[in-house]
Protein backbone atom coordinates (compact mmCIF):
# COMPACT_ATOMS: atom_id res chain seq x y z
CA UNK A 1 0.00 0.00 0.00
CA UNK A 2 1.12 3.61 -0.50
CA UNK A 3 3.15 4.69 2.52
CA UNK A 4 4.13 1.11 3.35
CA UNK A 5 7.69 -0.19 3.65
CA UNK A 6 7.82 -1.69 0.15
CA UNK A 7 6.26 1.39 -1.42
CA UNK A 8 8.78 3.66 0.31
CA UNK A 9 11.64 1.39 -0.76
CA UNK A 10 10.54 1.44 -4.39
CA UNK A 11 10.24 5.24 -4.37
CA UNK A 12 13.99 5.38 -3.70
CA UNK A 13 14.90 2.48 -6.00
CA UNK A 14 15.95 2.14 -9.64
CA UNK A 15 15.24 -0.62 -12.12
CA UNK A 16 18.74 -0.07 -13.47
CA UNK A 17 21.56 2.36 -12.73
CA UNK A 18 24.82 3.34 -14.42
CA UNK A 19 27.91 4.58 -12.60
CA UNK A 20 30.78 5.27 -14.95
CA UNK A 21 31.35 2.09 -16.97
CA UNK A 22 29.28 -0.12 -14.65
CA UNK A 23 25.62 -1.05 -15.12
CA UNK A 24 23.67 -2.36 -12.11
CA UNK A 25 20.44 -4.33 -12.45
CA UNK A 26 18.79 -7.15 -10.53
CA UNK A 27 18.42 -9.50 -13.51
CA UNK A 28 20.36 -10.37 -16.64
CA UNK A 29 21.05 -8.01 -19.52
CA UNK A 30 20.52 -10.45 -22.37
CA UNK A 31 19.26 -10.66 -25.94
CA UNK A 32 15.65 -10.38 -24.77
CA UNK A 33 15.99 -7.62 -22.16
CA UNK A 34 18.68 -5.35 -23.65
CA UNK A 35 17.00 -2.21 -25.00
CA UNK A 36 13.46 -3.47 -24.30
CA UNK A 37 10.97 -1.23 -22.46
CA UNK A 38 7.51 -2.59 -21.56
CA UNK A 39 4.46 -0.50 -22.32
CA UNK A 40 2.69 1.15 -19.37
CA UNK A 41 -0.39 -0.94 -20.22
CA UNK A 42 1.39 -4.27 -19.57
CA UNK A 43 -0.80 -6.64 -17.56
CA UNK A 44 0.23 -9.02 -14.79
CA UNK A 45 -1.09 -12.16 -16.47
CA UNK A 46 -0.18 -15.25 -18.51
CA UNK A 47 -0.38 -13.75 -22.00
CA UNK A 48 -1.00 -15.81 -25.13
CA UNK A 49 1.46 -13.59 -27.02
CA UNK A 50 4.04 -10.92 -26.18
CA UNK A 51 2.52 -7.78 -24.69
CA UNK A 52 3.20 -4.31 -26.05
CA UNK A 53 6.64 -2.76 -25.65
CA UNK A 54 9.30 -0.88 -27.54
CA UNK A 55 13.02 -1.06 -28.27
CA UNK A 56 15.41 1.83 -27.66
CA UNK A 57 18.83 2.27 -29.21
CA UNK A 58 21.19 3.25 -26.41
CA UNK A 59 21.96 1.98 -22.91
CA UNK A 60 21.38 5.42 -21.38
CA UNK A 61 17.98 5.80 -23.06
CA UNK A 62 17.03 2.29 -21.93
CA UNK A 63 17.99 2.89 -18.29
CA UNK A 64 16.13 6.22 -18.23
CA UNK A 65 13.05 4.62 -19.79
CA UNK A 66 12.97 1.74 -17.28
CA UNK A 67 13.33 4.10 -14.33
CA UNK A 68 10.64 6.35 -15.79
CA UNK A 69 8.37 3.30 -16.02
CA UNK A 70 8.97 2.65 -12.32
CA UNK A 71 8.02 6.21 -11.41
CA UNK A 72 4.82 6.13 -13.47
CA UNK A 73 3.90 2.71 -12.12
CA UNK A 74 4.24 3.91 -8.54
CA UNK A 75 2.15 6.99 -9.28
CA UNK A 76 -0.52 4.80 -10.86
CA UNK A 77 -0.54 2.54 -7.81
CA UNK A 78 -0.89 5.53 -5.48
CA UNK A 79 -3.90 6.68 -7.50
CA UNK A 80 -5.50 3.20 -7.77
CA UNK A 81 -4.13 0.99 -4.97
CA UNK A 82 -7.06 -1.45 -4.90
CA UNK A 83 -8.34 -3.92 -7.46
CA UNK A 84 -11.32 -2.72 -9.46
CA UNK A 85 -14.84 -4.12 -8.91
CA UNK A 86 -14.23 -6.96 -11.41
CA UNK A 87 -10.80 -7.68 -9.86
CA UNK A 88 -9.40 -7.28 -13.35
CA UNK A 89 -6.79 -4.57 -12.84
CA UNK A 90 -5.22 -2.23 -10.32
CA UNK A 91 -2.80 0.69 -10.32
CA UNK A 92 0.85 -0.10 -10.90
CA UNK A 93 0.11 -3.48 -12.48
CA UNK A 94 2.96 -2.95 -14.93
CA UNK A 95 5.41 -3.21 -12.01
CA UNK A 96 3.99 -6.59 -10.99
CA UNK A 97 4.48 -7.70 -14.57
CA UNK A 98 7.99 -6.25 -14.84
CA UNK A 99 9.38 -8.75 -12.31
CA UNK A 100 7.59 -11.77 -13.79
CA UNK A 101 9.09 -13.74 -16.69
CA UNK A 102 5.74 -15.13 -17.81
CA UNK A 103 4.00 -11.76 -18.01
CA UNK A 104 7.04 -10.27 -19.74
CA UNK A 105 7.25 -13.15 -22.26
CA UNK A 106 10.80 -13.86 -21.12
CA UNK A 107 11.91 -10.20 -21.09
CA UNK A 108 12.14 -9.37 -17.39
CA UNK A 109 15.17 -7.28 -16.44
CA UNK A 110 14.29 -8.17 -12.84
CA UNK A 111 14.02 -11.97 -12.99
CA UNK A 112 15.92 -13.07 -16.12
CA UNK A 113 19.21 -14.42 -14.83
CA UNK A 114 22.66 -15.73 -15.57
CA UNK A 115 24.18 -18.57 -13.52
CA UNK A 116 23.77 -22.31 -13.83
CA UNK A 117 25.39 -25.08 -11.83
CA UNK A 118 27.14 -22.51 -9.64
CA UNK A 119 28.84 -20.98 -12.72
CA UNK A 120 28.14 -17.86 -14.74
CA UNK A 121 26.94 -20.19 -17.53
CA UNK A 122 27.30 -23.78 -18.74
CA UNK A 123 26.96 -25.79 -21.94
CA UNK A 124 23.87 -27.48 -20.52
CA UNK A 125 22.30 -24.04 -19.90
CA UNK A 126 22.80 -23.21 -23.58
CA UNK A 127 21.01 -26.41 -24.63
CA UNK A 128 18.13 -25.84 -22.23
CA UNK A 129 17.84 -22.20 -23.31
CA UNK A 130 17.59 -23.08 -27.00
CA UNK A 131 14.94 -25.73 -26.37
CA UNK A 132 12.92 -23.56 -23.98
CA UNK A 133 12.84 -20.57 -26.32
CA UNK A 134 11.71 -22.77 -29.20
CA UNK A 135 9.05 -24.34 -26.96
CA UNK A 136 7.72 -20.96 -25.82
CA UNK A 137 7.25 -19.82 -29.40
CA UNK A 138 5.86 -23.11 -30.71
CA UNK A 139 3.26 -23.57 -27.95
CA UNK A 140 2.72 -19.87 -27.17
CA UNK A 141 3.52 -20.81 -23.58
CA UNK A 142 5.16 -18.06 -21.50
CA UNK A 143 5.87 -20.48 -18.63
CA UNK A 144 8.61 -22.08 -20.79
CA UNK A 145 10.82 -19.06 -20.10
CA UNK A 146 11.24 -20.15 -16.47
CA UNK A 147 13.83 -22.69 -17.64
CA UNK A 148 15.98 -20.14 -19.45
CA UNK A 149 19.37 -19.06 -18.10
CA UNK A 150 20.65 -16.01 -19.98
CA UNK A 151 23.80 -16.08 -22.10
CA UNK A 152 26.57 -13.86 -20.69
CA UNK A 153 28.74 -14.69 -23.73
CA UNK A 154 26.31 -13.15 -26.24
CA UNK A 155 28.55 -11.07 -28.53
CA UNK A 156 25.66 -8.93 -29.78
CA UNK A 157 24.64 -7.89 -26.29
CA UNK A 158 28.26 -7.20 -25.36
CA UNK A 159 28.69 -4.99 -28.44
CA UNK A 160 25.53 -3.03 -27.53
CA UNK A 161 26.79 -2.49 -23.98
CA UNK A 162 30.24 -1.42 -25.19
CA UNK A 163 28.69 1.10 -27.62
CA UNK A 164 26.91 2.56 -24.59
CA UNK A 165 30.16 2.86 -22.65
CA UNK A 166 29.42 -0.13 -20.38
CA UNK A 167 32.27 -2.53 -19.62
CA UNK A 168 30.92 -4.11 -16.44
CA UNK A 169 27.49 -5.48 -15.46
CA UNK A 170 26.69 -6.31 -11.81
CA UNK A 171 23.52 -8.28 -11.07
CA UNK A 172 21.99 -10.02 -8.08
CA UNK A 173 19.82 -12.77 -9.54
CA UNK A 174 20.11 -15.83 -9.24
CA UNK A 175 21.93 -17.87 -6.53
CA UNK A 176 25.40 -18.99 -7.61
CA UNK A 177 26.79 -20.63 -4.47
CA UNK A 178 29.09 -19.26 -1.79
CA UNK A 179 30.83 -16.63 -3.95
CA UNK A 180 30.00 -14.54 -6.98
CA UNK A 181 29.88 -16.11 -10.43
CA UNK A 182 32.03 -14.03 -12.77
CA UNK A 183 32.64 -13.61 -16.49
CA UNK A 184 36.06 -12.10 -17.18
CA UNK A 185 36.11 -9.19 -19.62
CA UNK A 186 38.66 -11.23 -21.61
CA UNK A 187 35.74 -13.20 -23.12
CA UNK A 188 33.59 -10.43 -24.67
CA UNK A 189 35.04 -7.13 -23.47
CA UNK A 190 32.34 -6.88 -20.78
CA UNK A 191 32.88 -8.15 -17.25
CA UNK A 192 29.81 -9.67 -15.58
CA UNK A 193 29.45 -10.25 -11.85
CA UNK A 194 26.44 -12.27 -10.65
CA UNK A 195 26.48 -11.93 -6.88
CA UNK A 196 23.47 -13.71 -5.39
CA UNK A 197 24.78 -15.92 -2.56
CA UNK A 198 21.53 -16.46 -0.64
CA UNK A 199 21.98 -20.25 -0.98
CA UNK A 200 25.68 -20.28 -0.14
CA UNK A 201 25.40 -23.40 2.02
CA UNK A 202 22.14 -25.39 1.63
CA UNK A 203 23.14 -27.58 4.60
CA UNK A 204 23.14 -24.65 7.01
CA UNK A 205 19.96 -23.59 8.80
CA UNK A 206 20.26 -20.04 7.43
CA UNK A 207 21.42 -21.25 3.96
CA UNK A 208 24.63 -19.23 4.39
CA UNK A 209 26.63 -20.97 7.10
CA UNK A 210 30.20 -19.69 7.38
CA UNK A 211 30.20 -17.95 4.01
CA UNK A 212 30.60 -14.21 3.56
CA UNK A 213 30.86 -12.73 0.07
CA UNK A 214 32.02 -9.22 -0.89
CA UNK A 215 32.04 -7.46 -4.26
CA UNK A 216 33.95 -4.18 -4.08
CA UNK A 217 34.45 -1.80 -7.00
CA UNK A 218 37.54 0.29 -6.32
CA UNK A 219 39.60 2.87 -8.16
CA UNK A 220 40.50 6.51 -8.54
CA UNK A 221 37.46 7.38 -10.66
CA UNK A 222 34.25 5.83 -11.98
CA UNK A 223 35.96 5.48 -15.34
CA UNK A 224 38.84 3.35 -14.05
CA UNK A 225 37.44 0.90 -11.56
CA UNK A 226 38.37 -2.69 -10.85
CA UNK A 227 36.44 -5.44 -9.13
CA UNK A 228 37.73 -6.95 -5.91
CA UNK A 229 36.10 -10.23 -4.88
CA UNK A 230 36.80 -11.45 -1.36
CA UNK A 231 35.28 -13.25 1.58
CA UNK A 232 34.89 -16.67 3.15
CA UNK A 233 33.62 -19.80 1.41
CA UNK A 234 31.19 -22.25 3.00
CA UNK A 235 34.21 -24.42 3.88
CA UNK A 236 35.67 -21.59 5.97
CA UNK A 237 38.46 -20.96 3.45
CA UNK A 238 39.20 -17.32 2.62
CA UNK A 239 39.30 -16.08 -0.96
CA UNK A 240 40.37 -12.89 -2.69
CA UNK A 241 40.97 -11.80 -6.27
CA UNK A 242 41.48 -8.36 -7.82
CA UNK A 243 40.26 -8.29 -11.42
CA UNK A 244 41.83 -6.10 -14.13
CA UNK A 245 41.00 -2.40 -14.39
CA UNK A 246 38.46 -1.76 -17.13
CA UNK A 247 39.51 1.40 -18.96
CA UNK A 248 38.11 3.16 -21.95
CA UNK A 249 40.73 3.59 -24.67
CA UNK A 250 42.67 6.77 -23.88
CA UNK A 251 43.51 9.31 -26.61
CA UNK A 252 46.77 9.94 -24.78
CA UNK A 253 49.05 6.86 -25.04
CA UNK A 254 51.36 8.22 -22.36
CA UNK A 255 48.62 8.48 -19.74
CA UNK A 256 49.25 5.06 -18.15
CA UNK A 257 52.98 5.90 -17.94
CA UNK A 258 52.21 9.09 -16.03
CA UNK A 259 49.93 7.14 -13.68
CA UNK A 260 52.71 4.64 -12.98
CA UNK A 261 55.19 7.46 -12.34
CA UNK A 262 52.72 9.16 -10.00
CA UNK A 263 52.20 5.92 -8.09
CA UNK A 264 55.96 5.40 -7.82
CA UNK A 265 56.47 8.96 -6.59
CA UNK A 266 53.87 8.35 -3.92
CA UNK A 267 55.58 5.17 -2.80
CA UNK A 268 52.71 2.97 -3.95
CA UNK A 269 53.15 -0.31 -5.78
CA UNK A 270 50.39 -1.24 -8.17
CA UNK A 271 48.88 -4.64 -7.32
CA UNK A 272 48.89 -7.09 -10.20
CA UNK A 273 45.34 -8.11 -11.18
CA UNK A 274 44.37 -11.77 -11.23
CA UNK A 275 44.36 -13.12 -14.81
CA UNK A 276 42.36 -16.30 -14.15
CA UNK A 277 39.17 -15.68 -12.16
CA UNK A 278 36.13 -15.50 -14.43
CA UNK A 279 37.67 -17.50 -17.27
CA UNK A 280 36.48 -20.81 -18.68
CA UNK A 281 38.82 -23.78 -18.96
CA UNK A 282 38.77 -25.90 -22.13
CA UNK A 283 37.04 -28.73 -20.25
CA UNK A 284 34.08 -26.47 -19.38
CA UNK A 285 35.01 -25.66 -15.79
CA UNK A 286 35.02 -22.01 -14.70
CA UNK A 287 37.73 -20.48 -12.53
CA UNK A 288 35.51 -19.03 -9.84
CA UNK A 289 37.65 -17.86 -6.91
CA UNK A 290 41.27 -17.53 -5.80
CA UNK A 291 41.51 -19.33 -2.47
CA UNK A 292 44.17 -17.92 -0.17
CA UNK A 293 46.82 -20.31 1.20
CA UNK A 294 45.89 -22.03 4.44
CA UNK A 295 48.45 -22.60 7.16
CA UNK A 296 51.20 -24.82 5.78
CA UNK A 297 50.35 -24.10 2.14
CA UNK A 298 52.77 -22.17 -0.03
CA UNK A 299 50.49 -20.91 -2.81
CA UNK A 300 46.93 -19.90 -3.47
CA UNK A 301 44.66 -22.37 -5.23
CA UNK A 302 41.80 -21.71 -7.61
CA UNK A 303 38.28 -22.94 -6.98
CA UNK A 304 36.97 -24.30 -10.29
CA UNK A 305 33.30 -24.96 -10.80
CA UNK A 306 31.11 -26.96 -13.16
CA UNK A 307 27.57 -28.27 -12.96
CA UNK A 308 24.03 -28.06 -14.25
CA UNK A 309 20.96 -26.56 -12.64
CA UNK A 310 21.36 -27.03 -8.89
CA UNK A 311 24.05 -29.66 -9.26
CA UNK A 312 27.46 -28.11 -8.55
CA UNK A 313 30.89 -29.74 -8.73
CA UNK A 314 34.02 -28.16 -7.26
CA UNK A 315 37.70 -28.83 -7.86
CA UNK A 316 40.91 -27.01 -6.98
CA UNK A 317 43.83 -26.21 -9.27
CA UNK A 318 47.06 -24.28 -8.95
CA UNK A 319 47.73 -21.23 -11.12
CA UNK A 320 50.22 -23.17 -13.23
CA UNK A 321 47.75 -25.96 -13.93
CA UNK A 322 45.07 -23.45 -14.96
CA UNK A 323 47.46 -21.77 -17.38
CA UNK A 324 48.60 -25.13 -18.74
CA UNK A 325 45.01 -26.13 -19.47
CA UNK A 326 44.44 -22.77 -21.19
CA UNK A 327 47.55 -23.32 -23.32
CA UNK A 328 49.34 -20.32 -21.84
CA UNK A 329 52.50 -22.14 -20.71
Amino acid sequence: MPGGAMSNYLRHACVAAVFGQTLFAHGAVDARTAGYVPDDSTRFCLPAAPQAGRMVDSVSEWVDALNGLLERGLADHAARPEWDAERATRGGEVLLALQNRDAMWGRSIVSNSYADGGCITTESAACVREAALADAEARADPSAFAAVASDPLDAGVAAWLLRGGIRRVVVGHKPSGDCAAVLSASHTGVEIVSADTCYADPRAADRRGASVSHVLLRGGSLEEMQTELFGTLATGARHRALLPVLRRPSPAPWRSLLQCLAAAAGGRREEEPDPLVGRRLPDGRWVKARVLPAEGQAEARYLCCSGSGRRVEHSYLGAGECRRLMGEV
